[in-house]
């Protein structure tokens, strides 16, 4: 009986035996008491998934070509793309592959962060140019976006462009960040929120600056606390006053008490305006 295995062939051994070109895997080696020659079309296709069989184990070849790229082989590994070639099996060409993202268990209310694009990917399929990004390479073969095209799209429900890269969104910022300084921190902020004429903010690298979580707090919306409805105000029943504080890198930092709940909010906004700037959400814009 033959064995079935999803793989257990080294990345040494496959560099030996196969070479990935032009989306097809091909023999690099002749193999013992086997037809094929060197330079031969990999497996077989009269199935969904083609296969190649090395002593009486079956391997599947699109997990065979990502191991090629990536060095190392995940559990699971999807196609982009399932149209059918005309030898009748799925498209195995790098492009065309993807790990699916695994679904995090979490509680409810929590915030659930999408995953990071990576240098390589983003520089790979996208560039930057006079504020834009455009494709550079298309995600598939079978993919709509046209090369040398503006990158991504635009919602009405969000000032912040979009771009889909193998079923997976991205802030447009971010890559740009990520693009012009080869990293991207936990927080890329827009410096001028003045909305463009296509309705989003200005993803241009000038416009966008690294921030910290703790200043990041600062800056999201007014929200109403437990005992005051203003930002950074809180009433204290031992002294019976409103206490204002504001977390500055990372420490939060009180700034006197009042007895009027709105004097202290105007002084929230004043140490706000100070350390933040024009990024901050204030109690009185």
């Amino acid at each position: 009986m033959t064995q079935r295995k999803k793989n257990n062939l080294t990345l040494k051994r496959v560099n030996k035996l196969f070479i990935y070109k032009e989306g097809k895997l091909l023999w690099n080696t002749n193999i013992k008491s086997s037809s094929y020659t060197i330079g031969d079309v990999v497996g077989s296709r009269n199935r969904f998934i083609p296969v190649v069989e090395i002593k009486n184990i079956k391997y599947q070849l699109h997990r065979i070509v990502y191991l090629l790229h990536h060095g190392a082989c995940p559990q699971k590994i999807g196609f982009i793309d399932k149209t059918l070639t005309s030898e009748g099996s799925y498209n195995i060409s790098i492009k065309n592959l993807y790990v699916p993202s695994k679904k995090a268990k979490t509680k409810k209310n929590k915030v659930k962060y999408k995953p990071e694009i990576s240098f390589l990917e983003a520089n790979t399929y996208l560039e930057y140019k006079a504020g834009r990004l455009y494709w550079k390479e298309k995600t598939a073969i079978f993919a709509r976006m046209v090369v040398g095209e503006v990158a991504g799209s635009i919602s009405k429900d969000s000032p912040y462009p979009k771009v889909m890269i193998h079923q997976k969104g991205y802030a447009q910022h971010r890559i740009v960040f990520l693009l012009n300084h080869g990293y991207c921190p936990e927080v890329v902020a827009i410096i001028d929120k003045t909305l463009t004429d296509e309705g989003v903010y200005d993803i241009s690298v000038g416009n966008l600056k690294e921030m910290t979580s703790s200043l990041s707090n600062n800056t999201t919306n007014t929200r109403i606390g437990k005992t005051s409805k203003y930002r950074g105000v809180c009433y204290s029943k031992e002294e019976k006053k409103y206490r204002v504080r504001v977390s500055v890198d990372g420490i939060r930092k009180q700034y006197g008490m009042y007895i009027n709940e709105v004097d202290a909010a105007k002084k929230y906004d004043e140490v706000a305006k100070k350390f933040i700037g024009e990024e901050a959400r204030l109690n009185f814009p």
